[in-house]
């Protein structure tokens, strides 16, 4: 990605909008985790998406590629 600034502007927007858009918290917590970046933020964030749906694989692949990292 190469606007990451960009793209987190635009996730925390949505979530200002929406707090409890999980398929925005996933999105924003994997690209820190994929990122090697603010991992314990990227964590909180997983984490706050699988609570609000704990069934959806793409959540649930990001809770495990963070616990790799």
């Amino acid at each position: 990605m190469d606007d990451f600034a960009g793209m987190e502007a635009d996730l925390r927007t949505v979530l200002e909008l929406q707090p409890n858009n999980s398929a925005a918290l996933n999105a924003l917590g994997y690209t820190f985790a994929d990122r090697n970046q603010r991992l314990n933020e990227a964590w909180e964030l997983i984490e706050r998406a699988y609570t609000l749906n704990p069934s959806d694989p793409a959540i649930i692949d990001s809770m495990g590629w963070i616990k790799y990292r």
